[in-house]
């Protein structure tokens, strides 16, 4: 006997779900936004070698790229584009300022601007520390040394003088830099009261000043500075959904499916 053609007549077990149609241009999608990925870690590799013209190159094809996918990627690539200027801006003046003291390593004046330009351009303190040798003056090395050791200064003296001096930087920085100076020579200026050894009227007068600083550094939007990195995989564990594709971190502070994975790519910012 013939078998029954009719579809009520078919076993269970004959059934095939249909395989899943690819939408159109995804596979272009996904390798756009691969190449965007890998565009963005190798401007910022160029830029940490101060390769500033490759850098730019760079960025400028990942802009190109972005435009491909959607609005929101082509001002990702800009933020990175605007980034990178801002981070030339700051790092060309400390590499003039090294060679000028390379070329002269016991002038006192050129050693003070190399670590006045390292914290202003970088905010990094070890790095300023470094630099001191004994060419500087007792005062100078004194203050980069208790800065480049943190926040716990005691000597009231010492504290209302490191306030000075850091709200002296905070006026040639700006950015986000700008903001951290300000907070630090805020603290300082605290400590010095709160240890005394100093006239109270003028570090009163000089918190005041740094408080109404900080708050309109604040207000003005300086708390992040557009294209600085925040490394949130770190901070907060993620847990993947159910059937969902398997997800991995890139260079570039990124979130992308593995291979075989059909939903397209997250980023962070």
């Amino acid at each position: 006997e013939a078998p029954d053609p009719s579809p009520s007549a078919r076993q269970p077990n004959d059934a095939r779900p249909a395989e899943p149609q690819a939408r159109p241009g995804e596979a272009k999608l996904r390798r756009n936004s691969e190449l965007l990925i890998e565009l963005f870690a190798r401007g910022r590799s160029q830029a940490d070698a101060q390769e500033w013209s490759q850098a730019a190159e760079t960025c400028r094809q990942a802009f190109d790229v972005a435009a491909t996918i959607s609005p929101v990627d082509a001002e990702c690539a800009l933020t990175h584009l605007r980034a990178l200027h801002r981070r030339r801006r700051a790092l060309e003046p400390i590499a003039e300022a090294r060679a000028r003291l390379d070329a002269a390593p016991n002038d006192p004046q050129l050693r003070r601007e190399l670590i006045d330009l390292t914290i202003i351009g970088t905010g990094d303190f070890s790095a300023a520390a470094e630099l001191v040798d004994d060419s500087l003056d007792d005062a100078t090395r004194r203050l980069v040394t208790l800065a480049a050791s943190g926040l716990s200064v005691t000597d009231g003296a010492d504290c209302l003088a490191l306030a000075r001096w850091h709200e002296a930087l905070a006026d040639r920085a700006d950015g986000l830099v700008k903001l951290v100076l300000l907070r630090r020579a805020g603290h300082y200026c605290q400590q010095s009261l709160r240890h005394g050894g100093v006239e109270h009227a003028p570090a009163a007068e000089l918190l005041a000043e740094l408080f109404e600083r900080i708050k309109g550094a604040d207000e003005s939007g300086m708390s992040l500075s557009t294209g600085v990195w925040l490394d949130l995989l770190s901070a907060a564990p993620l847990e993947p959904v159910a059937d969902s594709p398997a997800w991995q971190r890139t260079e570039a502070g990124s979130l992308a499916p593995t291979p075989g994975g059909r939903e397209s790519f997250g980023r962070f910012p």
